[in-house]
């Protein structure tokens, strides 16, 4: 998803990504998962990233 940017990168616009994504619900963004996903720290991002697959 987004060609897997660093979850630096990943951090830095994750504010305007999570309400977009939730607005076309792709994927499906929970109530939970919202605020969650705002307050992940970048290493964090990379360590959940690399446990993903995209197919």
């Amino acid at each position: 998803m987004l060609g897997a940017p660093t979850g630096q990168r990943l951090a830095a616009i994750m504010t305007e990504l999570v309400p977009t994504l939730g607005r076309f619900q792709e994927p499906v963004i929970t109530d939970d998962a919202g605020p969650a996903l705002l307050s992940m720290s970048p290493a964090t991002m990379d360590r959940r990233r690399l446990r993903v697959k995209v197919s």
